[in-house]
């Protein structure tokens, strides 16, 4: 058990309490509780996830509770051997116990909340692909029509298309690049402490993220994807935009 402040109950008048157990009691590492006649001092919190996530540890029975008939205990084991995992689980249900994988556990808690925030991951990347490519092609756009007389002059001159397009992109990609990888730069510093405000409520604390580098680098990909095609966009005007204008121009 990892505790997320204190540490585990180790004398007769400690306790140790979960996350939301602590919170709903108001109690913090150092505070008392009088139970029936005990007094008994709170060592540690800890993160849990089982019985609505309200449970407590102590290392001895309290007073008054030695003569009263367990409900029920719960034993963590690891195998030596995870490749007959089924055989064990297999065993020691024929004996009489309730014996669940924690990967299963996990994911029949978590499952929904999981599912949620993929969900939530793609809707997201889909918003800013929209945003991005809305606010980009607007962006070069204006930018080509702030300069067209320039690029009208420049074609008079002998400038072709191409080296037009060159510049205007790097102009345009440039930002968004500086943008997206600032962008992962804050996510990765905030990100795990804003989901973990969420994650905490349901008594799930002190958990990290898992970075899967490839899924980032692809999902930068995509991003840079979808603004070199708006910024293409944007610059399609150029090619409308004659020699002759900047001889108007006022």
């Amino acid at each position: 058990m990892s505790y997320i402040d204190g540490h585990e109950p180790t004398k007769a008048n400690e306790i140790a309490l979960s996350i939301i157990q602590a919170e709903d009691l108001g109690l913090r590492v150092g505070d008392e509780i009088v139970m029936d006649k005990d007094i008994v001092t709170v060592c540690g919190t800890y993160s849990d996830i089982t019985n609505g996530g309200k449970t407590a540890k102590m290392s001895t029975i309290p007073m008054g509770y030695e003569g009263s008939k367990v409900m029920w205990s719960v034993i963590y084991a690891d195998t030596i051997d995870s490749s007959n995992l089924d055989a064990c689980i297999d065993k020691y249900q024929k004996l009489g116990a309730d014996v669940v994988d924690i990967k299963d556990y996990v994911y029949a808690t978590y499952g929904p909340t999981i599912a949620q925030l993929n969900m939530a991951k793609y809707i997201a990347l889909g918003i800013a692909l929209i945003i991005i490519s809305v606010v980009v092609i607007l962006f070069v756009s204006l930018l080509v029509e702030k300069s067209r007389s320039q690029i009208s002059l420049k074609k008079a001159i002998g400038f072709r298309n191409a080296p037009i397009y060159i510049e205007y992109f790097r102009r345009g990609i440039i930002p968004i690049a500086i943008g997206a990888v600032l962008g992962l730069v804050l996510s990765l510093l905030c990100g795990e402490g804003l989901v973990g405000l969420v994650l905490k409520s349901f008594g799930a604390a002190g958990f990290s993220f898992v970075i899967s580098w490839i899924f980032v680098m692809l999902e930068l990909l995509v991003i840079l994807a979808f603004a070199s095609m708006a910024v293409r966009l944007g610059t399609k005007r150029i090619a409308s935009i004659r020699a002759y204008e900047c001889c108007f121009d006022k």
